[in-house]
Parts: structure tokens; C-alpha cells; sequence
């Protein structure tokens, strides 16, 4: 009897089961796909550039955009990315307006432009919305030959709940580096070996 009886049962178990799963997969948020648009530039794969000065960030948003953070995101990217990116306090000592002077310059410049920003999910779902434009120039000027060029849109999701009470001043970190590793993963990786091979 109770094995006839668990049975029956299981198959109304496992039914209830697959309801509260698809409960649960439904209610929390999904990050879209990156929307990438390719903005020009050629010469990246024979160049690759090795030494990169990352210029302080342009900022086109209307928020309070936390441009330090994301700036030294966006420096800890590039080196996923196989780069040399120049200490920050080094290129800031030698900026001026658009280019690098006063030294030798890097093989290549990263301007970073953030055109959204949007943290209004972050404490309740834990997803920033962020849109960012990078521009890769050859030497250490905006006015050398484009190399590479892209805007990019993407999703942050830290896969909070509304119920986990998240401050958002402990979300914020990860959600900026998480940012600037998904934008700069759409540069292509530099070929280390590029050099020897050649």
C-alpha cells in the first residue's frame, strides 16, 4: 500500500517541483546580450600594442558616475586583455587636453566614453545598464590613426534578490568591475607572441 501510494505521489512531487523552478527562473531578471556596435578603425592585429595609456574617462552621462572606480576597472580589464596598461598617476602627469606629452609615448591610447550609466536596478535586481564607446589610437594622441573603435552596451546582473536587502554601496564595486570587464571583452586580445612570430 505505501509503495503504491508513493508512486502516485511522486509523479505530483516532481510536477510541484518543476513548477517552483520555473517559479524562481521567471522572477529573476536575465542580462541581455551585449549590443555592439563597430565604430572603424584597422591595424590592431599587425600592430598589437603592448604599452597602453588609458585617458581619464569621458563622462556623457547625466548621473553621478563614478569615474575613478570605473577608470581603474577599465585599467584591470586591459590586463586581462593581455595589455600593459601605463600607471594611471604616470598618464595623468603627462595629459594634456587629447595626448599624451612630455615623454615617450605608449604604443597605443584607449579613450573611454561612458554614455549611459543606469544603477536604478542594482539594489532591488542587481543589474547596472551601462553603454560605453572605446577608441584605441596608435601613439599617444587622439589625432594618430584609429586602430580600433567600438560602442557597447552591457548588462551587469549580480543576480540579487529584492528580498536580500543589498545595500548598494557593497554592490557598486562589483557591479563596476564587472562593467568594465564585459565592455573591454570585446576588444580583441593582444597577440603576445605577435612579435616574436614576426
Amino acid at each position: 500500500m505505501q509503495g503504491t501510494l508513493r508512486r502516485a505521489l511522486l509523479p505530483l512531487l516532481a510536477g510541484l517541483l518543476a513548477l517552483s523552478l520555473g517559479a524562481c527562473q521567471t522572477s529573476r531578471p536575465h542580462s541581455a546580450p551585449d549590443r555592439v556596435e563597430p565604430l572603424g578603425g584597422e591595424g590592431l592585429a599587425s600592430l598589437q600594442p603592448a604599452d597602453v595609456a588609458l585617458a581619464p574617462l569621458i563622462d556623457q552621462t547625466d548621473v553621478d558616475l563614478p569615474t575613478d572606480e570605473l577608470r581603474h576597472a577599465f585599467y584591470e580589464a586591459l590586463i586581462d586583455r593581455l595589455y600593459s596598461p601605463l600607471e594611471l598617476a604616470y598618464v595623468d602627469g603627462h595629459w594634456s587636453e587629447s595626448a599624451f606629452s612630455g615623454a615617450a609615448p605608449p604604443d597605443a591610447l584607449l579613450v573611454v566614453t561612458i554614455l549611459q550609466w543606469d544603477t536604478n536596478q542594482l539594489r532591488a535586481h542587481g543589474i547596472v545598464d551601462g553603454t560605453a564607446e572605446l577608441r584605441l589610437y596608435e601613439g599617444g594622441s587622439t589625432s594618430g590613426p584609429l586602430l580600433w573603435a567600438a560602442r557597447v552596451h552591457h548588462r551587469v546582473d549580480l543576480g540579487v534578490r529584492p528580498e536580500d536587502h543589498t545595500l548598494v554601496r557593497d554592490l557598486l564595486p562589483e557591479a563596476i568591475t564587472a562593467f568594465a570587464k564585459g565592455v573591454v571583452q570585446e576588444l580583441p586580445e593582444r597577440d603576445a607572441t605577435a612579435a616574436q612570430r614576426g
